[in-house]
């Protein structure tokens, strides 16, 4: 039994945002507390800070699947490689702030590893911005994951968005039309 809905093409689409919205968040709060007067600190943001990376692990396993199951155009196999290198940079960092903040836990911390940390929560918020943005560039510019139709005119095939080509199906009586999709198989 699969347990994913059949329009879905693997797992990755549904974790993709836990660790984006858990991660900022942390960070934000990090900062916040950091930057206020006094400085104070909040051991939430440390749970914060693992749910996140533990999301961002597995939505690094299920991109990495992922890759291996849609369907690519030529023009996105080099953005797929970036995508991977930025999240493959990304876990890195948000594993060591997370492991060092985890081992830190209880004890008092000294302002400036207070500033490290939350510095390196924000090099990995950067680095989740760039793979996030290459991730809807996958989707919305080369439409990797969606399904596509390929609209036949003249002796040519055309691949256009289904809600696409369905508003110029409507427009354009008599046009021929199959359904591709590169959300694989």
């Amino acid at each position: 039994m699969d347990l994913l809905p059949e329009w879905a093409p693997n797992l990755h689409p549904f974790l993709v945002h836990f660790p984006i919205a858990l991660l900022v968040t942390a960070v934000i709060i990090d900062w916040a507390g950091i930057l206020s007067r006094p400085a104070t600190r909040t051991p939430f943001t440390t749970a914060l800070y693992f749910a996140g990376t533990l999301t961002l692990v597995g939505t690094f396993l299920t991109g990495r699947d992922a890759a291996q199951t849609v369907l690519l155009p030529g023009m996105a196999h080099a953005v797929v490689e970036d995508h991977r290198a930025w999240a493959t940079g990304c876990l890195w960092v948000f594993v060591g702030v997370t492991a060092l903040r985890l081992g830190l836990r209880g004890q008092t911390t000294r302002s400036y590893v207070r500033l490290l940390l939350a510095t390196g929560g924000l090099v990995g918020v950067a680095l989740l911005v760039r793979t996030a943005d290459l991730g809807g560039q996958l989707v919305y510019k080369y439409g990797v994951g969606t399904r596509f139709v390929a609209v036949h005119t003249g002796g040519q095939d055309t691949a256009v968005n289904a809600g696409v080509a369905s508003h110029v199906a409507s427009q354009s009586p008599g046009l021929e039309s199959r359904v591709v999709s590169s959300a694989g198989p």
